[in-house]
């Protein structure tokens, strides 16, 4: 097995965070990805779709992106800071960090609940595959 080092982590850490990333499935309810699929509601198994409408009602809230009320609060409370740097140099770089720590927090929940997602979606229309013609779900 091969070692990875520090400096590998790093650049797959940050490949994933500028290299745009391909959604599997548009970033659609669940019901509508079967209404655009045409698969019918009747093939899939009710479970499967209700753990996908259930990860699809659990899209995360993102801190700076909630509302423009909230970034420009923030880039105002940072210009305000800046305007007496010399005196205000630790409140200003604790503002940056908190800015930073809020966009990496909304950038790995939204990863994750993808990630989540596209796989609840798959199990979705992969239980279409498995149920037979016959068969009564």
């Amino acid at each position: 097995m091969k070692q990875t080092g520090a400096g590998d982590r790093v650049s797959r850490w940050w490949r994933a965070l500028y290299l745009p990333q391909d959604w599997k499935y548009p970033k659609f309810p669940p019901a509508e990805l079967l209404e655009l699929s045409e698969i019918p509601d009747s093939v899939i198994d009710p479970s499967e779709r209700t753990r996908a409408e259930w990860f699809w009602n659990r899209r995360p809230r993102f801190v700076l992106n909630e509302s423009i009320v909230f970034f420009i609060s923030y880039v105002t409370v940072g210009a305000c800071l800046l305007y007496q740097v010399p005196s205000t140099i630790a409140w200003v770089v604790l503002w940056i960090v908190a800015g930073l720590i809020a966009a990496l927090v909304d950038f790995w929940r939204s990863k994750r609940w993808r990630s989540d997602y596209e796989s609840s979606i798959a199990r979705m229309f992969r239980s279409q595959q498995q149920t037979k013609p016959g068969k009564k779900i």
